[in-house]
């Protein structure tokens, strides 16, 4: 009877062990419809071909070998890659509707799917209208933006001649100096290098820059990996460098707000409430969240 039961089990563990390596295998298999690419493995997908350190190589080869477009499977998702100028060009003109929606992966979560960049469909496609049509208003992209360029570089040269020859690490003035330029429209004002408001800003984008290199992986793999004990992957980092940053920008349109004038629009923060309130009885509105 104990032999039989150990065969049991034994033969259960087969089964299991068959059917979890069959369910990974068909679910490792590309799909029909989507465009030829390197045989995925079972479970690491195709994360090997792009391991060798030279992501830029590896896509290189790979184009190669299937072709401008081609399919990879990395983690929990199927990723497309198009390459050539004329491809991406046809892609958007004649499939554009098919490209306004952003994956739902861990770091677009972050920021509840709003912002340009992780935003969606019809309110990435409202907001990046409206956004254009605002910066260019306020001088971004045209020639009368360049006096403030020049300006800040002015205020640049100035503060390297405070230094007086003295060895300095010029990262932190040259990010506040770059800063000052979309500072300007953003928020309707610069900052002096020395404020410490702006310097911790400084400091949280360059911190969650570099982040980014260690958490870029929680793109491709499941949820449930942000939830590991130690943080490997810095998930629980990010998120917290990301609500300080979040903070920061609060605060600038809570004073907005308190100070806003219909009559007198200076910014973009300034343009966007205004186009707030006046959507504010549309049922359907994207223009909400601050």
């Amino acid at each position: 009877m104990d032999i039989m039961i150990q065969w049991t089990y034994l033969e259960l563990l087969i089964f299991i062990t068959v059917g979890l390596f069959t369910w990974l295998w068909i679910r490792s298999r590309r799909p029909i419809s989507y465009p030829p690419g390197p045989t995925p493995l079972p479970l690491i997908g195709n994360f090997y071909n792009i391991s060798d350190g030279d992501f830029l190589k590896a896509v290189r080869d790979i184009r190669k070998k299937h072709g401008d477009i081609f399919s990879l499977s990395l983690g929990a998702y199927w990723v497309i890659v198009v390459n050539g100028a004329d491809n991406i060009r046809e892609l958007l003109n004649s499939r554009g509707e098919k490209m306004l929606d952003r994956p739902p992966i861990y770091i677009l979560k972050l920021n509840d799917s709003y912002g340009i960049p992780s935003a969606s469909g019809r309110l990435w496609k409202e907001h990046r209208t409206f956004a254009l049509n605002k910066l260019k208003s306020f001088g971004f992209g045209k020639r009368n933006f360049e006096s403030r360029i020049l300006e800040e570089v002015e205020v640049f040269l100035d503060s390297l001649k405070g230094f007086k020859e003295k060895p300095v690490d010029l990262r932190d003035i040259i990010n506040i100096s770059i800063s000052n330029n979309v500072m300007s429209i953003v928020i309707g004002r610069r900052f002096d290098y020395d404020d410490p408001k702006f310097k911790y800003y400084i400091d949280l984008l360059g911190h969650n820059f570099r982040n980014l290199e260690v958490a870029g992986v929680l793109a491709f793999l499941p949820e449930i990996f942000t939830k590991i004990p130690g943080d490997p992957f810095g998930a629980h980092k990010l998120d917290d460098l990301i609500a300080k940053t979040r903070e920061f920008y609060i605060n600038e349109v809570k004073e907005h707000k308190e100070h806003f004038d219909d009559n007198n629009i200076n910014d973009f923060i300034d343009a966007f409430i205004k186009e707030m309130r006046e959507r504010k009885d549309e049922e359907d509105t994207t223009f909400t969240g601050i």
